[in-house]
């Protein structure tokens, strides 16, 4: 299929699909005469890497997850990241109900409590699916 009818199949731009390309995210697409031409594999490679990125994975965890054992520890990275996010979330959220109720911030207070939220906390484990690659 043409780097047209990729795009078309899977929602991507086509200067997408070709930076997917260039970075290994994709494998590289064989040529008909000048153009483009890609396997009905590579719908599924595009739909991964769409997907991926909507869940906040960057461009180097795409390239990793082609690797053996890349997706877990693309994934292991994620689940650190989110749950900082949530933390930082939840205290933020409760600052803010505390201020609705009292109507007042406490600067120094607020200041350790966002602090303290955002200190590095180790994560937990990855659930298995995590283990299994986006790509297959």
């Amino acid at each position: 299929m043409t780097i047209g009818e990729l795009a078309r199949a899977t929602g991507a731009a086509p200067s997408q699909i070709r930076y997917y390309e260039r970075l290994g995210v994709l494998p590289p697409a064989g040529r008909s005469a000048t153009r483009r031409v890609y396997g009905p594999e590579a719908i599924g490679l595009v739909r991964a890497a769409l997907v991926a990125r909507r869940l906040g994975f960057r461009v180097r965890d795409l390239i990793a997850m082609r690797r053996d054992g890349g997706a877990a520890a693309a994934a292991q990275r994620r689940i650190a990241e989110l749950t900082a996010e949530i933390r930082r979330a939840r205290v933020a959220r409760a600052l803010t109900a505390h201020f609705g109720a009292n109507g007042a911030i406490v600067p120094d207070r607020y200041a350790r409590i966002l602090d303290a939220a955002n200190q590095p906390h180790p994560a937990g484990g990855a659930s298995r699916a995590a283990n299994r690659s986006p790509w297959l």
